[in-house]
């Protein structure tokens, strides 16, 4: 064999490798956040907090229990907001991991404040917008 096949079958084996360990890195990703059931529970609370906006009216107070999302997310070490409220756009997101999280609209023309007090209790006081 001459030294130029040789070097294109080296390359070639050095990129199908590089390609093999990006996808079971991502495969490794995907797996260990689908294994925390984060997702499921991110899409469960904010579809529920939705609810709960959407029947409010102004002058209302919601004590909601999210003691069990609250220790997922410390388990997955995260330390941000579990629930953000965005009143300009109506739109609640529930993150337990780093990331993106899942985000649902609300529809009821309110302005909520949220805040989580005793490590899983989440307080929704609504106002009028």
């Amino acid at each position: 064999m001459n030294k130029k096949a040789e070097e294109n079958l080296i390359i070639g084996n050095v990129t199908y490798l590089l390609f093999v360990l990006i996808v079971v890195v991502g495969l490794f990703f995907f797996v260990t956040r689908a294994g925390s059931q984060a997702p499921l529970y991110e899409q469960i609370y904010a579809k529920q907090i939705s609810l709960a906006i959407n029947k409010a009216k102004p002058g209302m107070v919601f004590e909601l229990d999210i003691f069990d999302i609250y220790n997922i997310a410390r388990k997955n070490r995260f330390e941000g907001n579990i629930v953000l409220i965005d009143n300009v756009n109506n739109l609640i997101t529930v993150k337990l991991t780093n990331g993106r999280g899942y985000s649902y609209n609300f529809f009821n023309d309110v302005h909520v404040d949220a805040r989580i007090e005793n490590k899983g209790e989440l307080i929704l006081d609504i106002k009028e917008s």
